[in-house]
């Protein structure tokens, strides 16, 4: 049986915020769009929407890699140390990803990571 679709049903209006990014050595520009009912300026939905997939790609690395939605013992404190676990593996693959990644960071070691400020 067909759905019957209602026209006009959206309460809230919504707005299309475009993104075009082009990279270097690519020949076509990145296009994306970004559905929104949010009041904000564009710019700031672009960058609300791009921490929120940057969070989500977090946790989906936990659960693929760290496997963080499994609770394969029965016992709660053995599930719960498993969850500890991937917690610290999980800050420190972040630690190294950020110390690779941002190569303005200095290290020693005894001390944490803090920003190599030019001067």
């Amino acid at each position: 049986m067909p759905q019957k679709r209602r026209q006009n049903s959206i309460i809230n209006p919504r707005r299309v915020v475009a993104k075009i990014e082009w990279h270097r050595r690519e020949l076509f520009l990145r296009i994306g769009f970004v559905v929104s009912n949010s009041r904000l300026p564009s710019g700031k939905v672009i960058k609300v929407y791009n921490g929120r997939a940057e969070i989500e790609n977090r946790i989906k690395e936990g659960k693929n890699t760290l496997h963080w939605d499994k609770t394969s013992w029965q016992r709660f404190e053995a599930n719960q140390a498993r969850l500890k676990i991937g917690g610290l593996a999980y800050n420190l693959l972040h630690m190294i990803r950020q110390f690779y990644v941002n190569p303005r960071l200095k290290c020693s070691g005894r001390t944490l990571c803090s920003p190599a400020f030019p001067g």
